[in-house]
């Protein structure tokens, strides 16, 4: 059976995880304004070093969806 503190668990990871991952988006994105001020022609190398943390973030989000909807099953009316 699914242990429910379990699932809260694992969901605070991923929230975590989540955040650190936006931080590294959040930090990419300055480098991206400050490579294009510095030369607009040279900012492909920055938008690719996004690309990993987009992809990353897009996998949490749904492991986090599909937690949660374990977690609603096991404990029904828990927060989502």
């Amino acid at each position: 059976m699914i242990d429910e503190e379990a699932l809260r668990a694992e969901l605070r990871d991923i929230d975590q995880e989540l955040q650190e991952t936006r931080d590294k988006i959040r930090e990419n994105n300055r480098a991206i304004l400050v490579q294009f001020n510095n030369d607009p022609g040279d900012v492909t190398r920055a938008l690719l070093d996004n690309t990993p943390h987009f992809e990353r973030y897009a996998e949490l989000r749904d492991l986090r969806e599909r937690l949660l909807v374990s977690l609603a099953k096991i404990a029904p009316g828990a927060p989502e």
